[in-house]
């Protein structure tokens, strides 16, 4: 089964390695996953150990603090959109 809505769980020191770029890619993979598994249609034993799988995983909250606080010191990346010239 392939869990495409799933994260692995990075521990801070590979967080911190990655490029801005990367580490914001990331930080929209968490935000896109589901909220709990309540409501879910996978089962929370089928899914392997090192994948966090649902918002309510308290190591989502963990890893999403974590990812918001590297961030916070890194430099602005401007949007695609800002970087644009229009002739």
């Amino acid at each position: 089964m392939v869990y495409r809505r799933a994260v692995r769980q990075l521990d801070t020191e590979t967080l911190s390695r990655l490029p801005t770029s990367r580490l914001l890619a990331f930080h929209r993979k968490l935000q896109k996953l589901e909220c709990c598994s309540r409501s879910s249609d996978y089962s929370v034993d089928d899914i392997p150990p090192g994948l966090i799988y649902f918002k309510d995983d308290p190591r989502w909250l963990e890893l999403k603090g974590i990812v918001s606080e590297l961030l916070r010191h890194r430099e602005h990346m401007p949007a695609k959109h800002a970087t644009r010239v229009c002739l």
